[in-house]
C-alpha cells in the first residue's frame, strides 16, 4: 500500500470518526432541547449580539432568572 493510499485511509477513519462524534453530539442537544420543552422552558434565539450578559431564561409561565437556575417556590 503507497503512502498516499495510507494517507486517504487515515483521512477517511479520521472523517467517520467526526461524523460519529457529530451524531453523539447532536443527539445529545436534541434529547436536551426536549427535556427543557417538558419542563416547559421556551427556547431563546441568539440575538445576534454574542454575549451573554443581558440574556433570561424565560419559562413557560412568565418566570424569568438570569442565571438559568430553576428559582424553587417555597411552600
Amino acid at each position: 500500500m503507497s503512502s498516499a493510499s495510507r494517507a486517504l485511509v487515515l483521512a477517511k477513519e479520521g472523517l467517520d470518526m467526526m461524523q460519529q462524534v457529530s451524531d453523539v453530539v447532536k443527539g445529545t442537544i436534541d434529547r436536551a432541547e426536549e427535556w427543557c420543552e417538558r419542563l416547559g422552558r421556551k427556547k431563546r434565539e441568539d440575538d445576534g449580539q454574542g454575549g451573554e450578559e443581558g440574556k433570561k431564561t424565560e419559562w413557560a409561565d412568565g418566570r424569568r432568572d438570569g442565571d438559568g437556575d430553576v428559582k424553587m417556590e417555597k411552600s
